[in-house]
């Protein structure tokens, strides 16, 4: 479900959802029409990037000025490394910079459900599509191309798995 054509995004609310690694920390944006996600944007910091105040700093440099719902992982508000104050958590970071957050508080989604909602997304049994991803989005879809099922679960490899977590909190909360 690649596209390539321009979207106007201008008066769109964006959606962005955020990963949070010590190593690595990964964010999509996408937009919402209808019941249609279109994943327009993926942003990939590594090493001594990888911070949450790196990320907020990045997020504000591609879309200045506009409104941004961001669905982060559900540990986020557990203190992390990757928040570089100790005193603050990944969450409150996110809050502080002014994003409003949507997650499940008790966690995650459970990621069966996580997967058949993807799954249905990408194409539903009646053949309609409601998952689209941008050509930029070069890391995201090569991590969907090599992304490996077992047992109907996607394999956790630390490759492919924090983009399409992504994509499945933005899924899945909208």
């Amino acid at each position: 479900n690649i596209f390539t054509e321009y979207i106007d995004i201008n008066n769109e609310v964006l959606h962005c959802a955020v990963d949070f690694n010590i190593s690595c920390m990964n964010a999509l944006v996408a937009i919402k029409r209808g019941n249609e996600i279109y994943f327009i944007d993926e942003i990939s910091l590594t090493q001594r990037d990888a911070n949450t105040h790196s990320m907020v700093t990045e997020i504000k440099r591609r879309y200045p000025n506009r409104k941004i719902v961001i669905y982060p992982d559900a540990s986020g508000r557990n203190r992390n490394t990757s928040s570089i104050d100790v005193n603050n958590t990944n969450h409150q970071v996110l809050r502080q910079a002014g994003f409003n957050l949507v997650f499940d508080h008790r966690g995650n989604p459970p990621i069966e459900d996580r997967t058949i909602l993807v799954n249905s997304k990408i194409l539903a049994a009646s053949g309609k599509r409601t998952l689209f991803v941008h050509e930029k989005c070069k890391k995201f879809i090569g991590n969907l191309r090599i992304r490996v099922y077992k047992n109907n679960l996607p394999e956790k490899d630390g490759i492919s798995d924090h983009l399409c977590d992504c994509m499945d909190y933005v899924c899945y909360s909208l």
